[in-house]
């Protein structure tokens, strides 16, 4: 079984965390509101909600170190950070943010360790570009 970290708990996390849970996956979702993670879970006993301040990074080390892959849907300026303990603990990386030059610049440590730290996977950026259009039509 699969254990899998997800970092946050905003509008984007329920569909995946009910989806990995459906199919059996352990979960830990690491949020600064686990109330609202613990009603995405919904009891099932696959998942878990820890409290989590997305600056606390020994705390972050730790978590990363404990799962298989970490699935961050932080605000941007927080994959770099995720990404870099993740290359420290072989561990992969997937995230819906666009690449930045600093995660673009962790490339050659992800090939080194052996693990893809995989961006841009989501509706991003088509999603945001069609309602800015809505908006401004």
């Amino acid at each position: 079984m699969n254990k899998i970290l997800i970092l946050g708990s905003g509008l984007v996390a329920k569909p995946i965390i009910q989806y990995l849970l459906s199919r059996g996956h352990q979960l830990t979702v690491a949020s600064n509101t686990p109330d609202r993670s613990d009603a995405m879970i919904e009891g099932n006993p696959h998942g878990v909600s820890v409290l989590w301040e997305a600056g606390d990074e020994t705390s972050l080390d730790r978590l990363i170190e404990a799962h298989d892959i970490t699935v961050s849907l932080l605000p941007y300026v927080f994959h770099v950070m995720v990404a870099r303990h993740c290359v420290a603990h072989k561990k992969n990386m997937v995230t819906t943010s666009y690449v930045k030059p600093e995660m673009h610049d962790l490339d050659a440590a992800a090939r080194e360790a052996g693990i893809i730290l995989l961006n841009e996977l989501g509706l991003d950026p088509g999603i945001d570009h069609m309602s800015a259009m809505r908006i401004i039509e």
